[in-house]
């Protein structure tokens, strides 16, 4: 991309005091921090044409980022689809990274690519519109106790005994489009941290109501 236009209009577009460990069944499996649309007005999640996240200049695996607004959270190949999904520009949204180990103790350079176009600014032939780059590097510390209880957190809030869980319907269009078979459902709810999962039967179990011994290998 030859060009972009860009408008930091505030300090901050990834908010550093924000950036943190993300535990997931009691364990350090990633991690979070806030970022704010650098632009004077809001914008469709589907005007997103790339999102990246590079820790320590080391690229964070697609599958393994998701981006939550408003209390919707969704992996980064969804974002496209998110045409009633409006971000304004002062309400941030939160990205999460899966990273077994999550992050150690000290200071790292964060660096978010996050590329998207300006719908009312088209700029030439075959849909072609003005880049915006609301992208940002800085750097961010993680100072945790070592004593801490991992059991005790998790995404930084107290959940004592609680262990996630997926339910393999979520991949349910993947699944109908050939892009997953039931192997890699169950793949991406491992990525996502789940230690189990669901199944709809009617989903995903080619011989329902009966159940292959087959099928049975695969759970």
């Amino acid at each position: 991309m030859a060009f972009a236009m860009r408008m930091k209009l505030n300090d901050e577009i990834i908010k550093k005091e924000s950036f943190r460990n993300l535990y997931i069944n009691g364990k350090k499996n990633g991690y979070e921090f806030d970022v704010q649309l650098a632009y004077y007005r809001g914008h469709y999640l589907s005007d997103i044409d790339q999102l990246e996240v590079f820790l320590d200049g080391e690229k964070a695996p697609d599958e393994a980022v998701t981006f939550e607004l408003n209390g919707k959270e969704m992996p980064v190949y969804k974002l496209k689809y998110a045409i009633t999904e409006f971000w304004s520009q002062v309400v941030p949204a939160k990205i999460r990274v899966i990273k077994k180990g999550g992050v150690e103790n000290g200071e790292h350079e964060l660096k978010l690519v996050l590329m998207l176009r300006v719908p009312y600014m088209e700029i030439g032939p075959d849909h072609s519109f003005m880049p915006l780059d609301s992208g940002d590097t800085v750097t961010v510390s993680v100072n945790e106790p070592e004593s801490h209880a991992d059991s005790e957190i998790s995404g930084g809030r107290p959940v004592k005994g609680l262990a996630l869980g997926a339910t393999l319907f979520c991949y349910g269009t993947e699944y109908a489009r050939y892009q997953y078979d039931f192997e890699e459902c169950v793949r991406q709810a491992y990525l996502a941290g789940a230690s189990g999962y669901e199944i709809v039967g009617t989903q995903m179990i080619p011989s329902y109501p009966n159940v292959s011994d087959e099928f049975l290998g695969l759970v």
